[in-house]
């Protein structure tokens, strides 16, 4: 089972991010992003993801 406890730390972090683009909606970051990714959505590990996330805006920001 996985820890409880990474879940806070990894909003916290996605809350940063969606900050750079406060006027997107909820469903419009997650298309942006994901449909950046260049592996399916399944695999990455939570650390992986949220990185994703960030590099994404490092790029387009």
């Amino acid at each position: 089972m996985r820890d409880k406890k990474r879940i806070k730390p990894f909003l916290e972090r996605l809350e940063k991010v969606w900050n750079k683009v406060p006027d997107w909606r909820f469903g419009q970051l997650m298309c942006n992003v994901l449909n950046s990714m260049p592996t399916a959505l399944f695999f990455p590990e939570d650390d992986e993801m949220i990185k994703y996330f960030e590099n994404y805006f490092k790029e387009l920001i």
